[in-house]
């Protein structure tokens, strides 16, 4: 009996009716408020808290009520959106964790209470904030504009709307990208540096770390940063006399050793920015460059990161040059101006001693040696480019006997050449250059260059080229890609931004700077490539044609072993200032068999040849099956035929000891093609 009444009463609690909570509202014109929205919920002054009209609203208008005090607003438990905007509110309390939008603008408000883990819209302009709370990750609006906020905290990256101008806000953390630049403005602040280059157009430089120029606040805006350097002293520390080091490729792995960004040096600066808590590993890849770390430094560090808004700088590199002898290269090529019929562009060579490519003056004797151009294609020459060094000219071969190589400077092979008038859409024109030094430097495979470029039938000037494009199933070897763009607007642009979404067939490790009209802070995070010109200035097209023009240049490989019917891709964006982005075409690799002649599949393994590297003579360690050798160049054009004698056999060697230095593709047997590298 016992138990059944236990159980009924039990039932009878259940079911019961909720027992009302009474709270009181003690501002009177918010008491007003909700007994016009609730008035059952309400009784004077006294609010029912387990009433189902405050327990299951979802939106609330307070706007317009001159109402002071939101005291009684924590118990809208489901609440989704609020709009408490013009009123008298000095603070607010603790907000319902269920908020995901809030307009509390045109109060005299001084700060905010944390905010919830969900609020994705936050209005608050025309205040009087001085500070934010942390921004939830999920905020993607925030209109703070019109307060006296001097600080503000990390900013999360998914952002949509972003205006916080008529500030006093003089360090950000960071600023976040917006795909519509019209929806971000932080002007009218006493900023004198950004965190990160964006598309807002602000004129302003980079924040970097120990910059006194540029950042005499030291405001915070990157996690992680540091300086390469090289150390004049021998004292293992940074000082004013120290060379510091450029375009050098910082990475940055994260504690499963992923890797999370790579940079590259700037005036010896680097910067990770954006980071979330973890330990981190800082190392300068050193691979294939000529350098390597001084005063008996790792070439890495770990670096603990405690918190999303933390700054660690002072993370610097001493390097020295290495002992590897001077390498004198051309690694790329640079042209400007109209390529099609009747028209005159320059090319420009880019040759120079490697050594002294990361701004360390390695190697400051004196090399002499002699460079020979050749030019092939549906062009005349007219003469040496401004500043340029003057050829001996034979017809379309131009020959440079250079006294001092290291007195070189980028303009120093500049050719004006005319595109003729007979020139067809799609025919190449065709750069090969051969540099002998004197004396014979440490790496002779990169004396010689080969590039194409294509004769079109209309101009754009913001564009991107790749060379090669059709090559070998199976091709390993780089990509160089150069982006092209030029300022048609009607006034200087004072930011210039290039982001390049990176096929995922490229292999992200081998990218490399190869060169870019003004001076740019480069990012590789994944395989987004974000290319910065800060306070760049670059004049319009009508008052300096000329000026108006810049590009950056890069090379990387694809992954090794693609297959027959690869396809790379990749489009470029360049955001000038506030406007929309131009996009670019789109570049495209075949990997074909069936293109051209050197578009065959590489097969190595059928037929042994050596030496490979040659200085002209290869021999087949076995050329009893071989019966025809075809030999090509880069450009796919046969240059010499090996057929076989009576017995249908190629002799055991084939003999290019005529042909230039550079790399050509035997063809065997109609099917196999082997790269020859002659020296």
């Amino acid at each position: 009996m016992k138990k059944l009444i236990l159980l009924f009463l039990l039932l009878v609690l259940k079911f019961a009716p909720a027992k009302a909570q009474w709270v009181t509202i003690p501002d009177p014109n918010f008491v007003t408020k909700l007994t016009q929205l609730f008035p059952s919920c309400m009784n004077g002054n006294q609010m029912d808290t387990t009433c189902a009209g405050i327990v299951n609203a979802t939106t609330v208008y307070f706007e317009y009520a001159n109402i002071s005090n939101l005291s009684g607003i924590e118990y809208f438990t489901n609440l989704f959106g609020m709009r408490c905007n013009n009123n008298q509110l000095t603070s607010l309390p603790q907000l319902p964790s269920s908020l995901v939008w809030l307009q509390c603008n045109t109060n005299p408000l001084t700060s905010l209470p944390p905010l919830p883990p969900n609020l994705s819209t936050l209005w608050c302009m025309n205040c009087q904030l001085t500070y934010l709370p942390p921004l939830p990750n999920t905020l993607n609006v925030l209109k703070c504009e019109n307060n006296q906020i001097t600080y503000l905290p990390q900013v999360p990256s998914a952002m949509q709307i972003f205006k916080i101008q008529n500030n006093d806000i003089s360090c950000l953390q960071n600023l976040p990208y917006l795909s519509d630049s019209t929806n971000g403005n932080i002007s009218n602040n006493p900023l004198i540096c950004v965190p990160n280059q964006t598309n807002y157009s602000v004129g302003l430089p980079l924040c970097n770390a120990n910059d006194t120029v540029n950042n005499p606040n030291n405001c915070p805006s990157v996690n992680i940063s540091g300086i390469v350097f090289k150390d004049l002293n021998n004292n293992c520390t940074l000082n004013t006399i120290d060379l510091r080091a450029q375009n050098t490729p910082i990475r940055l792995y994260d504690s499963l050793n992923n890797l999370v960004s790579t940079r590259f040096t700037y005036n010896g600066i680097y910067s990770f920015s954006g980071l979330t808590p973890n330990t981190y590993r800082v190392k300068v890849n050193t691979l294939n460059l000529p350098i390597e770390m001084g005063c008996g430094q790792n070439s890495e560090q770990v670096v603990f990161l405690d918190s999303s808004d933390q700054n660690i700088s002072g993370i610097n590199f001493p390097v020295v040059c290495d002992n590897v002898p001077y390498d004198i290269w051309c690694n790329s090529f640079v042209g400007t101006g109209w390529i099609f019929p009747g028209q005159i562009h320059t090319l420009y060579p880019r040759i120079s001693n490697n050594s002294n490519a990361f701004n360390l003056q390695c190697d400051t004797n004196n090399y002499s040696g002699t460079v020979v151009i050749q030019v092939n294609g549906p062009i005349t020459y007219l003469s040496p480019a401004v500043g340029a060094l003057t050829p001996t000219v034979n017809g379309n071969e131009f020959t440079y006997n250079v006294p001092n190589i290291n007195n070189l400077n980028p303009n120093s092979f500049g050719l004006r050449l005319l595109t003729n008038t007979s020139a067809q859409v799609g025919n190449q024109i065709c750069l090969h250059v051969e540099i002998s030094p004197n004396p014979v430097d440490a790496d002779t495979t990169n004396n010689v260059y080969d590039f194409c470029y294509n004769v079109v039938n209309s101009y754009d000037p913001n564009i991107k080229q790749v060379y090669p494009q059709n090559v070998l199933p199976g091709y390993d070897d780089w990509f160089t890609y150069t982006i092209y763009f030029q300022n048609t607007g009607n006034a200087p642009a004072f930011n210039i931004r290039l982001r390049d979404t990176l096929d995922t067939q490229l292999d992200l490790n081998t990218f490399e700077i190869l060169g870019y009209s003004h001076p740019a802070n480069t990012a590789l995070n994944g395989n987004i490539l974000d290319i910065s010109f800060n306070n760049i200035m670059l004049p319009d097209s009508t008052s300096n044609p000329e000026g108006s023009i810049g590009y950056y240049q890069y090379r990387i490989k694809p992954f090794p072993n693609l297959p027959n019917g690869s396809l790379i891709s990749n489009t470029a964006y360049i955001y000038f200032d506030y406007n929309a982005p131009i996009i670019t075409n789109t570049t495209q690799n075949n990997f074909d068999i069936t293109v051209s002649a050197t578009n065959l599949k590489l097969n190595p393994e059928s037929f042994e040849i050596y030496p490979n590297p040659s200085t002209g003579v290869f021999t087949f360690k076995d050329a009893k099956n071989i019966q025809r050798v075809e030999v090509y160049n880069v450009m796919g054009q046969e240059i010499a035929v090996f057929a076989g004698d009576n017995n249908n056999k190629v002799s055991k060697q084939i003999n290019l000891s005529n042909y230039s230095k550079g790399i050509y593709f035997a063809k065997i047997n109609g099917s196999v093609v082997l790269k020859l590298v002659k020296e």
